[in-house]
């Protein structure tokens, strides 16, 4: 298999963006930090950027070279767009609107936010000049799918698939959002496979590209993940929506999904910085107990955003040195050669 021309010899960067619905402001705000600090756009200091679920939206608009200043404005100007309710008119079910009889959020507000011009508007694979890579679960096969760039010679399928329609599949988690048809097939969110893209990522590099593990190295952005854990005074017999004794109510809801996105993304990370060790920066902030009260995967508020941004921004001031920060700065990504566009 042919790949592009990026030299074995030259270090090969990734960038990779995790999933966290609303949280993903926090993951913006670093990337606008980032881009403040390096002058020019993120997509030209990085070989490769991967995005899952929220993380798409992000890692599709810096593909599509638009500028980092723009994305935190998008959840603060558009969030309520998006995580718009389907029972307004009915606050007993909007209070209980937990995914029980239909996803809690319709698409339209995600699609009709992702369609605008300054944003993804109708940009497909084959317009970008940056690789890409997108993880999401394709129901109608059973299995994972990841849509890339054409960066390799083998590479025939995506080049004409709309971004919207690649982030929209990649974002669709579970009782939050609906499952994405396009192309007579079905998706759901890439968080259930690979919430944090960069071990797939990794693998890209080293088997796809034939990228020399010691010349990878990573950036990954997390979103204030949180670890569930479960409180040892409730019962062991627990349901979707209840569990018995003295916490009859707090059942495992949208906890299930939320342990998925978090144990699989905590492994996947372990797993690549046992490989890569001290070439992965990970930049991520943990939520503390009275932070969760107001940050959730949508919670759309003033508070969510006071402390999503602060601490993007403090994370940003803590992680942004030493030598695997600096090694990057002085990077610029290899030009692309992309096959079968004609």
């Amino acid at each position: 298999m042919k790949n592009d021309t990026h030299s074995t010899e030259k270090d090969f960067w990734i960038l990779a963006l995790s999933g966290g619905g609303y949280r993903g402001l926090f993951t913006a705000t670093v990337l606008q930090e980032m881009e403040k600090r390096c002058g020019v756009p993120l997509a030209k200091k990085f070989d490769l950027i991967a995005g899952t679920s929220v993380g798409s939206i992000l890692a599709a608009a810096l593909a599509k070279e638009i500028p980092a200043d723009r994305l935190p404005k998008m959840f603060q100007e558009h969030g309520k767009t998006i995580f718009h309710g389907r029972w307004k008119q009915w606050s007993l079910l909007k209070m209980l609107n937990l995914g029980f009889f239909s996803a809690r959020y319709s698409a339209k507000g995600l699609n009709s936010v992702l369609s605008r011009d300054d944003l993804l508007g109708n940009a497909i694979f084959n317009t970008l000049e940056h690789r890409l890579m997108i993880p999401a679960v394709n129901l109608s096969k059973g299995s994972a799918q990841f849509f890339k760039t054409q960066h390799c010679e083998d590479y025939h399928h995506d080049g004409t698939v709309p971004l919207k329609d690649a982030v929209i599949a990649s974002a669709a988690a579970p009782t939050f959002f609906p499952v994405h048809r396009f192309n007579q097939n079905r998706y759901a969110d890439g968080g259930l496979v690979a919430n944090s893209p960069a071990l797939v990522a990794f693998h890209e590099a080293l088997y796809k590209l034939g990228i020399p593990p010691d010349r990878v190295h990573v950036i990954s952005i997390g979103t204030m993940n949180k670890s569930i854990t479960m409180d040892p005074r409730s019962p062991l017999d627990i349901g979707l929506i209840t569990g018995g004794g003295w916490r009859f109510w707090k059942g495992w809801r949208q906890r299930v999904f939320e342990v998925t996105l978090a144990a699989q993304e905590q492994l996947s990370e372990d797993m690549l910085k046992h490989v890569l060790k001290d070439k992965v920066l990970r930049i991520d902030v943990p939520l503390e107990p009275d932070q969760t009260a107001v940050v959730s995967l949508d919670s759309v508020t003033d508070a969510a955003n006071e402390v999503l941004e602060g601490q993007a921004r403090e994370a940003a001031k803590k992680e942004l040195t030493g030598p695997t920060y600096e090694r990057w700065m002085k990077h610029t990504a290899s030009p692309v050669q992309f096959f079968n566009r004609g």
